[in-house]
């Protein structure tokens, strides 16, 4: 029996872990256009160069394709994170979003961890670098590939 609730308590953590999506909080990682922020799964954070500090203007459909970065925990890791410059808003449907030097932070879609297709897209969205500024390197074939 004691074994058994062990194992049923491992599970439990396991299950929490895996079922909020995001909980390591924000990362740095080293990519082609310099050192990034990336969420705690490796999924590279873009800005939306349209927002206004501390205020999110993606919802409905542009949110689908670029989801707002949500965490339960605003913990950093990684070289040249400053703890200082991260913070959050609430979006306009209620929820929070995570913000870094004030703009606030979303991933992109058609990402895989580590990717950076959303790069330039529509020249409004650009990856955020650890120094808190828009990466404004375009990939080396940026071309319509959304409305937002």
């Amino acid at each position: 029996m004691k074994r058994l609730i062990l194992l049923v308590s491992a599970l439990a953590m396991v299950a929490s872990a895996c079922g909020s999506g995001e909980t390591k909080g924000m990362q740095s990682a080293e990519t082609d256009l310099g050192s990034v922020l990336v969420d705690g799964s490796g999924f590279t954070l873009y800005v939306f160069l349209r927002d206004e500090p501390g205020t999110s203007s993606c919802i409905d459909d542009c949110a689908v394709a670029w989801p707002p970065y949500r965490t339960d925990e605003l913990g950093v890791s990684g070289a040249g994170i400053d703890a200082a410059l991260v913070g959050e808003i609430i979006r306009p449907d209620g929820d929070r979003q995570v913000t870094y030097n004030g703009k606030p932070l979303y991933r992109y879609a058609a990402d895989a961890p580590g990717g950076i297709a959303g790069q330039g897209v529509n020249d409004v969205w650009f990856v955020i670098g650890v120094d808190g500024n828009a990466v404004r390197v375009p990939q080396p074939e940026v071309f319509d590939r959304s409305d937002y």
